[in-house]
């Protein structure tokens, strides 16, 4: 952000106020609120001219290249990166007493299918002595499988890529990957992203804390750990996803915060975008915002104003739980 560095920050600092981040995880209306003031419009422009820049600079050094994802992961890889994963965000969140998930690439027969499965078989051997057993089994199971089908769909069909590379399931103590993403560098930020709710669920009291902002916590935690593994490797193919979604949402919340104050978003920036495949959001009237973008921009302010103790912060201060580095 330049120069003007500083004046974002208090601008920012105006908007979130003192210890905003308990309040905010109650109710997204101090999210809003905070998008709504007029001080967060040109924020907002502060970030997204710095996340601007920070992509011409990745297509600077990616120019003419192909950009390397790194090696395919077979399941048998995963529990091995998950653990270095989990290494990685527990020392960044100072908490490496935390149980470790299960992971694996989503399918059909996971065990999150298996009591539909279970039901299916059932049916099958009920229906022939009694309809009056076997039908509401087979209603059952078939409302199962199509449940559990739209979560396929949610991988295969979701517009928006960047949302529907995994999922965390807190019923089955589970991170479950797309099949389409294989390739180590793509599979590492999603695993942070999810273990990261992995987290939520174990520390946070449950149904506390809103999705807004439960995402937006995730968010930023994916963001700082793909930092780490981009430094520690020197690879800023690791940057790639989570500076197009930081891009994405940023810009979404600024259209929104525009909108929610009567302004016409800076020309100089709706130029930037002419040529890139975000220019379709500049068509959607009235734009509506959404609980990704809401939590990653308001965590984005957080993380300029606080630093990346904030993710910490949400963990322990919050919850008045004692971080491990102090106890003795």
């Amino acid at each position: 952000m330049g120069n003007n560095h500083g004046i974002v920050i208090e601008k920012i600092s105006k908007a979130i106020g003192e210890e905003p981040y308990y309040q905010a995880g109650i109710s997204d209306r101090y999210l809003l609120d905070t998008f709504r003031m007029p001080e967060s419009v040109s924020a907002l422009e502060g970030l997204l001219i710095e996340a601007i820049g920070n992509r011409l600079e990745l297509e600077i050094i990616f120019k003419g290249k192909v950009i390397d994802f790194g090696p395919e992961l077979k399941k048998r890889d995963l529990e091995e990166v998950l653990s270095n994963v989990k290494n990685k965000v527990d020392a960044f969140l100072d908490t490496d007493n935390c149980p470790s998930p299960s992971i694996s690439y989503y399918n059909i027969f996971g065990k999150e299918m298996r009591p539909a499965w279970a039901l299916l078989a059932a049916s099958c051997v009920t229906l022939p002595f009694s309809s009056f057993m076997g039908i509401p089994l087979v209603l059952a199971s078939a409302a199962a499988l199509v449940y559990r089908r739209k979560i396929t769909a949610m991988f295969e069909d979701k517009k928006n890529g960047l949302m529907a590379f995994a999922d965390y399931s807190s019923k089955y103590n589970l991170i479950r990957l797309n099949k389409k993403i294989k390739r180590r560098v793509q599979i590492i930020p999603n695993i942070s992203h999810e273990y990261a709710h992995h987290i939520q669920s174990y520390f946070l009291i449950e149904n506390k804390f809103t999705q807004s902002f439960m995402e937006g916590h995730a968010i930023g935690i994916q963001r700082n750990i793909s930092k780490i593994y981009a430094e520690k490797e020197d690879n800023k193919n690791f940057l790639v996803q989570t500076l197009e979604r930081d891009l994405y949402y940023v810009l979404k919340t600024y259209l929104w915060s525009c909108q929610e104050n009567s302004k016409e978003p800076n020309p100089s920036i709706c130029r930037l975008f002419e040529n890139s495949y975000h220019k379709e959001i500049f068509k959607i009237s009235p734009i509506i915002i959404d609980t990704y973008s809401l939590g990653s921009a308001y965590f984005l302010f957080q993380e300029l104003v606080y630093g990346p103790e904030i993710y910490k912060k949400v963990l322990f201060d919050a919850l008045k739980i004692k971080p491990l580095s102090s106890q003795v």
